[in-house]
């Protein structure tokens, strides 16, 4: 604060009283403005309402999903329609302010999902996948392939009533 600024003295009263009106002028801007968006979205039939009230449930699906679901780890994110999602935020009258502050948000988590699946495309284009056989199970060497057969002869498989499973191989 420079000297050459003026310096106003009033009393507490007043300023008050000036805090006061200030107060009752936000509040009434505050119903004024959710009369308007009432208005703005108002139909006869409700189903403008309807879809309103829908497309802010769909928020709260969207806030968990980009609160829980990261990019890095889950593969396939809609990173698209996240884009229109925040292209419709900014276009629909009514939305809550807070909502309202998301689509920056949005377009920067759509971004990154976006960066980490073209990622995985890249990735993924050159990678071979070979199925696992019955030979890829079980064990891999004779030494292991005794183990497990003196294993299951000293405890033999039960069935769910609990007796012993015993195989048997008659020659015929």
């Amino acid at each position: 604060m420079s000297n050459d600024e003026p310096t106003l003295t009033i009393k507490l009263s007043a300023y008050d009283k000036i805090r006061e009106d200030l107060r009752a002028a936000q509040n009434e801007n505050m119903e004024l403005q959710k009369k308007l968006q009432a208005a703005q979205i108002a139909d006869v039939s409700g189903t403008t309402q309807l879809l309103h009230t829908a497309f802010h449930d769909a928020i709260k699906v969207v806030q968990f999903a980009v609160g829980n679901l990261p990019p890095e780890t889950v593969t396939g994110w809609p990173h698209e329609a996240l884009v229109k999602v925040a292209d419709a935020i900014e276009k629909i009258p009514g939305i809550d302010r807070h909502v309202g502050e998301m689509p920056p948000e949005l377009r920067y988590f759509a971004q990154t999902a976006r960066g980490y699946e073209e990622y995985r495309k890249q990735r993924d284009a050159t990678r071979v996948v070979v199925a696992a056989t019955a030979a890829d199970f079980g064990p891999q060497t004779p030494e292991a392939a005794a183990v497990h057969a003196e294993h299951v002869k000293q405890h033999p498989p039960e069935t769910p009533t609990g007796e012993p499973i015993t195989a048997s191989h008659d020659a015929a």
